[in-house]
């Protein structure tokens, strides 16, 4: 449950609500081209939906994350929440998950997920900001430079996770996807913790 949900909040640059009140009639699967599949993600809780657009989109086109999140998606019923429990309580289990990982609680939080996708698109896309905000849905390039961090530190998911090359994700190892968003979100935050 909780890789999915990872995958989803890390890669499609979701806020922490928006991530858990997501069912599986929000997400639609584009598989037209089997080379480069996307999910479009229907945001229904928009942080801004009371001053602009009172719905948005998201869009995942990670080819490995794509193949596992329709794999996970399987396992739920059409009007199920991805997340069953109360948002206090997927706190709890990600800092639960956090400090077993990390060993010290309180370095990352559930927020982390946005703000490490976001630094990892950066540095993805060649540091392509308009790209960044029109698929982060960032009204102003002030708000998405305070998520955008530019340091050159070595990044902690190659030390949590080694991943076979040419691995599939239809044959990897759902944890292991967790991981890497996971751990990419550690990333992001070891990097600010740092620069301070």
């Amino acid at each position: 449950l909780i890789a999915g949900l990872l995958c989803l909040g890390f890669y499609a640059l979701l806020r922490p609500i928006e991530l858990l009140s997501l069912t599986p009639s929000d997400i639609v699967e584009n598989l037209s081209d089997p080379l480069n599949p996307y999910l479009l993600i229907k945001i229904c809780l928009p942080k801004a939906r009371w001053k602009g657009v009172r719905q948005q989109y998201a869009r995942l086109d990670e080819p490995c994350v794509v193949r596992f999140l329709i794999l996970w998606l399987r396992r739920f019923r059409h009007m199920d929440h991805f997340w069953p429990a109360s948002p206090a309580t997927f706190s709890r289990r990600f800092a639960k998950l956090s400090s077993s990982t990390l060993g010290a609680p309180g370095l990352v939080l559930p927020s982390s997920l946005r703000t490490g996708g976001a630094t990892h698109c950066f540095q993805l896309w060649k540091e392509d900001l308009p790209r960044l905000q029109w698929r982060g849905r960032w009204r102003d390039s002030r708000i998405l430079a305070t998520y955008i961090q530019e340091l050159q530190a070595e990044s902690i998911s190659l030390q949590l996770l080694a991943l076979p090359r040419g691995s599939s994700a239809a044959h990897a190892d759902p944890a292991s996807l967790a991981d890497l968003a996971f751990a990419d979100a550690i990333h992001y935050h070891l990097q600010v913790s740092h620069s301070r």
